[in-house]
Parts: structure tokens; sequence; C-alpha cells
């Protein structure tokens, strides 16, 4: 699970903090068993979170609770 706040689109703000698997933080998890990642592995992730929200403007018209 995880958050996205702000507008849908280019100015939403990931809350990386926010983010659990399994109800352990992900990047305590991570650390935990020395993946390493990288602030740009996690910006990557993040612009796929916004260009899904276009994707399902076009298909719903809306974003709301998609």
């Amino acid at each position: 699970m995880s958050y996205i706040v702000g507008d849908n689109g280019d100015s939403s703000v990931a809350l990386w903090s926010s983010i659990s698997v399994g109800g352990v933080p992900v990047l305590s998890f991570l650390e935990k068993q020395q993946i390493a990642y990288e602030k740009l592995t996690l910006e990557k992730i993040h612009k796929e979170v916004i260009g899904s929200a276009y994707e399902v403007i076009s298909l719903k018209g809306y974003t709301s609770w998609a």
C-alpha cells in the first residue's frame, strides 16, 4: 500500500514512507535485506504512477479513486 498526494499527474508527490509490503515499511525492508535502491529508481516508479493517472483519465474521464 502507498499514498500519492496532490493533484493527479505531474504535480503529485509520492509518500515513500507510507509504502509497506506485508506491513513492513518498504525502505526498511530493502535496507534490512541489503537490496540496493537509488533515488533514480524511486523517481522512475513515480513517473510510471503519473503516467497511469493519464491512462485512467483517458479511459474514465477522471481519476477519482483510481
